[in-house]
């Protein structure tokens, strides 16, 4: 099992935090921190680590130990460094080098000499990565000793205890086979043969010594240990830290599990089970909360909020791991509602040309991912994007909004309806005083343009009136006025404007048809080109007979004060006739 063991030192309080896998420990795990003398003095004050063992928490004992080699390393540091560096950061400030430097003028200082063990090979080497980060490497983390014999577990285990008993200096210590630990290391599955001295918990010792197989690496971690405890001793130091118990993991019945899973997962995602287990054996896993989290095809799949545990079951049944996880639900988009906010024409039809906005209503409002909204336009050229939800008409036609977040998409068609070309309605209109109101209508063109309403009002109210209920035009007095007609949107904006001539007459006036003038004009061209012939006698005679029509009717108006400058135009075109039609029969009298 691979634990993130820390070490917070605080200056202040001279008090050390233990942190285990990111979690702060109890207060009854915490280290008293003594003041550290500069090197030359660190054999004589050395600092007294005090920490309360968790008897049910195999892990945490092992890597207390860590903090024991952490703090005889900072012992060859000076006191700033040692207590205002974090376990991570002591490691890493002082290289190889350094350390392997300390530990040589340390090892001066004590009179230790590199002995010459039969059947083992001790080397120096500055490589201390390759060693588990523990007190007895830490003490010494540049020399291991290793054995490859064909002994017997028997003959082993002898030349352990021989090398060492040997290194008490006359004091003997009277290590027997029931202290030492047969350890199996997790990570590179190598025995190793440890001095023990917490007999209470050798729960299978004897168990892993029968695992030790030919061919096997001892490693003897304790003979400089020892020797510098023996050292002390007789110096008359305490120096019982240097012999705790050496709180290692031992096989055991049930493989040891650690499941390697977050602590926390989103709803609705899944994460593969990663269990960590010595030795392999066939594993499986339950959830206590299958409703939250469920157990799919080797993963833990998030259901939704709440908690659960995973529990890891040995072939036996036997629970080895609980890992607790907690699923959070993160707010994601599940619909959105979209509507025309500014309607050019009813329903979702807007008009050619009209800038018009879309709202869209995501829920749940509180969504996270509401920023990843995108517009889209289907046809491309039927809409203008002029920013998120904002739009222009560009054709007429049918067209679809689109707007996606993730995995939802939501669409609203939308009818863009051409603006009106024109307005059908008469151009003229006469009429008589006092005579019956006149119908007027008027109409868009093309049939279906965007238009709201039509409006018809009259520009000088004292010669005429408009009725917008009948629909009429009535003669108030005598004189012309302009209809003005006009087009307009859902927003009240003018979007088409055309004006209609209205021409009131006297009550007794004879309304002249439009075409006499066009007549006088055609039968003066027919007199003069056919001046020899009958045919202009007969354009003479109807020339004559119209001209005076015309002059009859346009005489009164004219010679009043409202009259018009068209009966003015009129009269002037029938005195013309006239004219002509006796000018023409002198003419034609004169060629007999």
């Amino acid at each position: 099992m691979k634990h993130i063991f820390d070490m917070k030192v605080s200056p202040y309080t001279r008090t050390a935090d233990l942190w285990l896998d990111g979690q702060r420990l109890s207060s009854q795990s915490q280290l008293q921190v003594c003041e550290i003398d500069p090197l030359s003095n660190w054999y004589q004050d050395l600092p007294e680590l005090l920490y309360s063992e968790v008897n049910d928490d195999y892990a945490l004992r092992v890597q207390c130990l860590e903090i024991e080699y952490l703090m005889l390393t900072a012992v060859f540091a000076n006191r700033r460094e040692c207590t205002d560096l974090s376990h991570t950061a002591l490691v890493r400030k002082y290289d190889t080098k350094t350390r392997c430097q300390w530990m040589n003028e340390a090892s001066n200082k004590m009179g230790i000499v590199l002995p010459d063990i039969p059947g083992f090979s001790l080397t120096s080497t500055v490589d201390a990565g390759i060693y588990k980060t523990s007190i007895l490497n830490g003490l010494d983390p540049f020399f291991k000793g290793k054995c490859k014999c064909t002994a017997d577990r028997k003959e082993a285990v002898n030349v352990v205890l021989t090398t060492l008993n040997s290194y008490s200096e006359g004091r003997q210590i009277g290590l027997s086979e029931d202290d030492l630990i047969v350890v199996i290391d997790e990570s590179s599955r190598e025995l190793s043969v440890e001095l023990g001295q917490c007999l209470a918990i050798r729960a299978n010792e004897k168990k892993a010594l029968s695992l030790i197989q030919e061919w096997i690496d001892i490693t003897i971690l304790y003979p400089y240990m020892m020797f510098c405890y023996s050292k002390l001793c007789n110096a008359g130091k305490s120096a019982s830290f240097y012999v705790r118990s050496r709180l290692q993991m031992l096989t055991r019945e049930e493989p040891v599990v650690e499941c390697r899973m977050p602590a926390q997962l989103e709803c609705g995602l899944s994460a593969n089970i990663l269990i960590d287990e010595f030795p392999p054996s066939n594993l499986t896993a339950k959830s206590s909360n299958p409703s939250v989290i469920a157990i799919q095809n080797g993963a833990a799949k998030a259901l939704q909020a709440g908690s659960a545990q995973l529990e890891i079951f040995s072939e036996t049944g036997k629970v080895l791991c609980k890992h607790p996880m907690w699923v959070y639900v993160v707010p994601r988009v599940t619909s959105i509602d979209l509507a025309i906010v500014s309607s050019i024409a009813s329903g979702n039809s807007v008009l050619q040309g009209a800038q018009f906005c879309v709202s869209a209503n995501y829920m749940p409002s509180n969504a996270t991912n509401i920023a990843n909204a995108r517009w889209s336009v289907s046809p491309a050229n039927s809409l203008k994007m002029l920013g998120p939800g904002r739009f222009e008409a560009l054709n007429p036609g049918r067209c679809t909004i689109m707007v996606q977040v993730d995995k939802v998409m939501q669409s609203i068609a939308v009818q863009v309806i051409p603006l009106p070309k024109q307005i059908r309605m008469v151009p003229e209109i006469r009429m008589k005083l006092n005579s019956s109101p006149v119908p007027f209508h008027a109409t868009l063109e093309p049939v279906g343009s965007g238009c709201k309403s039509i409006s018809v009002r009259v520009l000088d109210s004292s010669i005429a009136r408009w009725d917008s209920n009948s629909k009429t035009v009535t003669a108030i007095d005598e004189g012309d006025t302009t209809l003005e007609v006009s087009a307009f949107d859902a927003n009240g904006t003018i979007i088409l404007r055309q004006t209609c001539k209205v021409i009131v007459l006297p009550e007794n006036d004879i309304i002249t048809p439009p075409t006499y003038p066009t007549i006088i004009i055609v039968c003066a061209i027919l007199t003069i080109l056919t001046a020899t012939t009958i045919l202009s006698l007969l354009a003479t005679i109807c020339g004559g007979i119209i001209s005076g029509l015309v002059i009859t009717q346009n005489i009164g108006p004219v010679s009043k004060k409202n009259g018009t400058k068209q009966n003015q135009i009129e009269l002037g075109i029938g005195v013309a006739g006239v004219l002509g039609c006796i000018l023409s029969l002198v003419f034609y009298i004169s060629l007999g």
